[in-house]
């Protein structure tokens, strides 16, 4: 799916599911293939039925959270993500902050936002993609000097 190949992605994904379609992992992947190319009631679909598979899984959690905020439904979307924020085999916690910062972001609450993507690099500082997430913060509150000052940081 990387190199964007769909169709052979799709069809990598369809036959690992289709041998245990009970499986949370296929389930999820599913589910992100889904999203990625905007099929978002198939997407959902995987997405629930991981999470019911697999109710403390972090990667489930995060991504069905995730997916929910950035499709309005913010209230649900934290709870994913607080739940995945809390559980002690959340071996990727920098990346769930991420995601409740972008969450954060969407509800309007840029000062938690701020925290939450302060609280990613805290665990993982090489994670390039959240650094962008500040200078975009920090350029819409005028404050061009962080912006840069993250910017040089994501590269």
């Amino acid at each position: 799916m990387e190199k964007g190949n769909y169709n052979v992605a799709l069809t990598k994904l369809k036959k690992a599911h289709a041998l245990d379609d009970e499986n949370f992992s296929s389930h999820n992947a599913l589910a992100i293939f889904y999203d990625t190319t905007s099929n978002d009631d198939l997407a959902r679909y995987h997405y629930k039925r991981a999470t019911v598979l697999a109710p403390d899984n972090p990667s489930v959690l995060n991504n069905y959270g995730r997916f929910l905020c950035q499709h309005g439904d913010v209230k649900n979307g934290f709870g994913m993500l607080s739940k995945a924020a809390n559980l002690p085999s959340n071996h990727k916690l920098w990346l769930t902050y991420r995601n409740v910062g972008q969450c954060q972001v969407l509800n309007g609450d840029l000062v938690l936002a701020e925290n939450n993507f302060l609280q990613d690099i805290e665990r993982n500082d090489s994670y390039g993609p959240v650094f962008l997430d500040l200078v975009k913060l920090k350029f819409s509150n005028r404050e061009f000097h962080l912006a840069r000052k993250y910017f040089y940081r994501s590269c």
